[in-house]
């Protein structure tokens, strides 16, 4: 079988580095703007100003989805590639995503822990940390949240199946997402290859059991990162080199992602479907559409955001809430004014340089953490 791999220095490469890396940006300014402002129904007469920042900062849902989309293609070509080469270790595949996963997570929880106990030493337990809303950012308090079962149940990437997200960092419920399907898409794999031997009828109640324990709202959205995982394999017709293609499939997905966000095509599973099919279009357009030179600004700004995208991601929610705690003493959303975004952006420059600190401690030395545990475990390659 021949799979369809990313070469790190292709022209598409760095188009899903960018994809990527703004995504992450995308939820960062949706809690931002979420967590010190007021929703959108509740503005008596927006400005241009405000319906241009309240439009602008509601996509962070569909961000993940593109994040699911991503990782599907990208982990699920490794995995068939060495499967059908016969090259397939559990033992090397787990070392790998645990590194990836790990490298950034315990940091995470650890800060995040600090941030929050900060926040509820100078505030108390009311205000943001008792909960209650925030445009659906901070449902419930903080503070019931820091148990240790919480805690090491968000390391067992159990969160949203038997335990809450730890504190107040709510987007570790994707992570849960991303881990079971690392887990499950191998066995997947094994049995649509040998659906009628011994290791395939295994491979088979494997993954049924996997699905059953993961709950229905993370199973169903393992058909959005399988998307990304059929681009892998799956022959994709020429037309899909021509560049109209990737437009069009671009603008449909935008067009849902609008709909989505004003609420018009409703709020269950099947709008994450038709995001993910018109993202994974436009994504093996990408992918088939021929090599053509990408400006140097733009190859060196998508490797900066794309490899600063899962720290981002997995550690702004905590400081923006620590920085709304000190910043907003009345523990109510502000209206929106210029002077009152520019207060917030103080603290969103906060998160994204917070971010950075923890991107270069910890997550910069990912590749030399693998390398030194594969070493370690596995022996040489």
């Amino acid at each position: 079988m021949n799979v369809r791999m990313l070469r790190r220095d292709s022209s598409a490469s760095y188009d899903l580095d960018f994809v990527r890396g703004v995504s992450a940006l995308v939820v960062l300014f949706g809690h931002w703007r979420n967590l010190f402002f007021v929703g959108y129904q509740d503005l008596s007469s927006p400005s241009p100003l405000d319906k241009a920042i309240y439009f602008l900062t509601g996509y962070g849902h569909q961000a993940v989805m593109v994040f699911f989309v991503l990782s599907g293609y990208l982990v699920g070509s490794g995995v068939v590639r060495s499967m059908e080469r016969g090259e397939w270790s559990w033992a090397r595949y787990a070392v790998n995503r645990f590194t990836r996963l790990y490298v950034v997570l315990v940091p995470a929880l650890l800060c995040c822990w600090l941030l929050d106990r900060l926040g509820m030493t100078l505030n108390g337990t009311q205000g943001i940390y008792a909960g209650g809303g925030y445009n659906g950012i901070l449902p419930e308090p903080v503070a019931a949240r820091h148990s240790a079962p919480v805690f090491f149940g968000n390391l067992a990437f159990v969160q949203t199946i038997l335990v809450p997200t730890f504190g107040s960092n709510g987007p570790l419920w994707s992570l849960a997402n991303e881990f079971w399907y690392y887990v499950l898409f191998p066995f997947l794999w094994v049995f649509s290859r040998r659906p009628l031997r011994p290791d395939g009828w295994a491979a088979a109640a494997v993954l049924c059991a996997g699905l059953a324990f993961v709950r229905p709202h993370i199973a169903w959205l393992f058909g959005v990162w399988l998307m990304g995982a059929a681009l892998a394999f799956v022959p994709l017709p020429p037309l899909l080199a021509r560049r109209w293609v990737k437009w069009l499939a671009a603008l449909g997905f935008v067009g849902i992602a609008v709909l989505i966000r004003f609420r018009r095509l409703g709020e269950d599973v099947l709008p994450d479907y038709a995001l993910g099919v018109c993202f994974a279009i436009w994504l093996a357009a990408v992918l088939v559409g021929g090599e053509r030179p990408r400006p140097a600004w733009y190859r060196r700004l998508a490797r900066y955001l794309s490899e600063r995208s899962y720290t981002l991601y997995l550690v702004h929610l905590p400081l923006l809430v620590l920085a709304y705690a000190v910043l907003v003493r009345t523990g109510e959303q502000w209206d929106p004014s210029p002077g009152r975004y520019a207060l917030a952006g103080t603290a969103l420059g906060a998160a994204m340089l917070y971010a950075e600190a923890l991107w270069r401690i910890f997550e910069s030395k990912t590749d030399a953490v693998r390398k030194a545990l594969a070493a370690k475990l596995l022996g040489p390659a």
